[in-house]
């Protein structure tokens, strides 16, 4: 351990009794200068850490770095007003911060996810806003992912995501039998998410058998299985989108820009299910 983590360890015990101190019943310019004092010293602490955590990949006092979000969400109970949403939305940047701590080392980098997640359930109650929801999923499931990392094969991953879709439709569904701004934002957050995996994962299963006929490579029955899944969620989330529009008279079944994507994607996965079919039956040609 290099002098300037020591340093840098001390500046960030003083910028949390800062944080402490401007917690008192003080008059407001001592309050105000121990608040903005704590983000200066917390701030010099990172930068002290810096050098030696991602330059020598020493991950050692600059671990002590991951309490100021929790510290920050803290202060963002306990203040009101501008000082809240800034200890709610600095809280945000040190997550994101000490990510670039811990990246390198594979057993904080599971501790620094799940934190992270967790500061993230705590601000998004705090400031119940899409965008934290949002956020607070995309870390749960980094966190996941790096828990099954080097695991599997590419199939195996493929499969992992379809499952991770489903399972965030699935979520979708039962958060919107709460009439709950909290349940809201997550309920769209994991449609958003869920969206966005569901593109990747056609666009990736459309690569992984382009290659495999290219290549004439061996393939893995979790391919197939995978765009069975897919299916099955597609199905699942807009059942009642294709319902409704079956049900309509014919001269108004008119589809909407949401349909007509959601008719692409399952038609799609219909496309990929015959190509790994086929190519597992070992047609691995088409020329008759």
């Amino acid at each position: 351990m290099s002098t300037l983590e020591y340093y840098g360890f001390i500046t960030l015990g003083v910028a949390i009794g800062e944080w402490g101190v401007s917690c008192l019943s003080l008059p407001p310019i001592w309050s105000q200068s121990s608040w903005y004092l704590g983000f200066v010293l917390a701030t010099l602490s990172y930068f002290a850490f810096f050098p030696e955590t991602v330059f020598l990949a020493k991950l050692n006092l600059s671990a002590s770095w991951g309490i100021v979000a929790p510290i920050l969400t803290l202060m963002g109970v306990l203040k009101t007003g501008q000082q809240r949403e800034t200890a709610i939305t600095t809280s945000l940047i040190a997550v994101f911060a000490l990510q670039v701590f811990t990246f390198g080392h594979p057993t904080m980098r599971l501790v620094g996810l799940a934190g992270a997640a967790a500061v993230m359930l705590a601000n998004s109650g705090l400031r119940q806003e899409r965008p934290m929801a949002f956020l607070q999923i995309g870390f749960t499931l980094a966190l996941l992912v790096a828990l099954c990392w080097d695991q599997f094969i590419i199939e195996g991953w493929l499969l992992i995501a379809t499952l991770l879709v489903g399972g965030l439709w699935g979520l979708y569904r039962l958060l919107q039998r709460f009439d709950l701004p909290f349940s809201r934002i997550y309920s769209q957050s994991a449609d958003d998410w869920a969206i966005l995996l569901c593109g990747v994962s056609l666009l990736a299963l459309t690569g992984n058998i382009a290659v495999k006929y290219a290549l004439s490579l061996s393939s893995h029955s979790a391919g197939l299985v995978a765009v069975l899944v897919l299916g099955g969620a597609i199905l699942f989330r807009f059942w009642g989108m294709f319902r409704v529009r079956a049900a309509s008279p014919k001269e108004n079944r008119v589809a909407s820009p949401g349909q007509n994507r959601a008719i692409l994607a399952l038609s799609w996965t219909g496309e990929l299910a015959l190509a790994y079919g086929i190519f597992l039956t070992d047609g691995s040609r088409l020329d008759g």
